[in-house]
This record gives structure tokens, C-alpha cells and sequence, in this order.
């Protein structure tokens, strides 16, 4: 997959280690956005953690906060140096993400080194409602940040909330088709080369909800 620049938008998953907790005030601006998201990804590599969550004002009551559950983001590319590079208009682009997310009521976690491990691990959630998973991949399968293929089986266990998967990888659509993938999951990926541009503007567009699939899980515990 070409550069995926999502890294360190969304705070960050691990089932390992208590959250370090993210203070963001309501209406920052792109600039300060990116500025307060750059702080705190420079700060992880240092301080050694993974695990983050984020405290940010949303404008609606409190009563309806997070009331979509868990859209957890997987960085699935490698740790060469190339992958790992952000321009400040690309930190720009995941506040603004961030915040879409936010208005729809999701608590949004990420995971920016994610093994196959990590991937089971969010999937299993069973406060996950959304997982997307950015990684290199190819016609016959999809990789983690060890470049090693997640396995056929990975989605052989899924979290009781979980109704919708996103991959953002490159011949995902193809690669998807050797997968074990449960009929009542919501599956989205591309066909052919892709990168962050057609996933930021695909998830901010009308053509998704974010609740696309909720509908089948629903059926499916009937």
C-alpha cells in the first residue's frame, strides 16, 4: 500500500497497558489540532508506550457520547522510515478526521505498531463496533507492522458489537476473498493501489454512516 498517513490521529489500543489520557479542548483549530496530535505521537516514542485515550468536548450532551461504541484504528505498515513520516498537512487531515468521528459519536482508539496479535485482539473487543485496519497488501493477502501476512483465520472470533471492517490496503478487495470473513461483518475495502486520500475522503463523505452493517448483527444474534 502506498504511505498510509493516518498514524498517531486517533489515540492509540493496546490491551496491555493502562491509557495515558489525551486532554483536547472543543474547536481547536487544524493548525492546533495537528500540533496537539504531533506532541503527543513524538511523546509516545520516548515515554514507551502504545496505550492511549482521548478526553475531548464534543458538543453534544454527554448522555450521547460514545453511545456507537469503539472505532478502533489499526496501523498495520511497517517501521521503515518512509512509512512513518507526516507532513503538517497530513496531521491536519487526521484532526479533521478525528473530529467527524467524534460528531458521530464513537470513541476512537488506534494502535499505531499493530501485529496480527493486536488485529485479533481488536477484533475480539467486546466494546469494538467499527475496526480499520491500514496496512501493505497485495492480491492474496494483507500484512502487519512486522510485515508478516495476517492469517486467513484472524477473524475467526469476532466481539459481540462488532458489525463493520475496514481495510485500508492496497488490493484489499482481492485479498479480502482468502479470508474467513463471517457473512453478518460489513467489509469494506479498495480494488488495486490505494492510499489515506481515498479512505479520509470515502469516510467523510454521504456514501458512509459509520453504521453500515449494524443492521446484520442485529440479525444474526436473532
Amino acid at each position: 500500500m502506498i504511505k498510509f498517513l493516518i498514524l498517531g490521529f486517533f489515540v492509540i489500543f493496546t490491551a496491555h497497558a493502562a491509557p495515558y489520557k489525551i486532554h483536547a479542548p472543543q474547536n481547536l483549530s487544524l493548525e492546533e489540532g495537528a500540533s496537539l496530535l504531533k506532541s503527543h505521537v513524538e511523546a509516545s516514542l520516548f515515554l514507551g508506550t502504545n496505550s492511549f485515550t482521548l478526553d475531548k468536548g464534543n458538543n453534544k450532551a454527554k448522555d450521547n457520547s460514545h453511545i456507537n461504541g469503539d472505532f478502533i484504528i489499526l496501523w498495520g505498515v511497517g517501521s521503515n522510515a518512509t512509512d512513518q513520516q507526516i507532513t503538517k498537512t497530513e496531521y491536519q487531515n487526521m484532526w479533521r478526521i478525528m473530529d467527524y468521528l467524534n460528531d458521530l459519536n464513537f470513541r476512537v482508539i488506534m494502535n499505531v505498531r499493530s501485529t496480527s496479535s493486536d488485529l485479533a485482539t481488536a477484533l475480539q473487543s467486546s466494546t469494538a463496533s467499527v475496526v480499520l485496519y491500514s496496512s501493505h497488501g497485495n492480491e492474496t493477502g494483507f500484512y502487519d507492522y512486522n510485515l508478516t501476512m495476517v492469517p486467513y483465520s484472524i477473524f475467526k472470533k469476532l466481539g459481540p458489537k462488532l458489525y463493520q471492517f475496514i481495510l485500508s490496503a492496497c488490493y484489499g478487495t482481492q485479498s479480502l476473498e482468502y479470508y474467513e470473513v463471517p457473512e453478518h461483518l460489513y467489509t469494506l475495502s479498495w480494488s488495486g493501489l490505494t492510499d489515506s486520500t481515498d479512505l479520509i475522503n470515502y469516510l467523510t463523505s454521504n456514501h458512509w454512516t459509520g453504521l453500515e452493517g449494524k443492521e446484520n448483527l442485529k440479525t444474526e444474534k436473532k
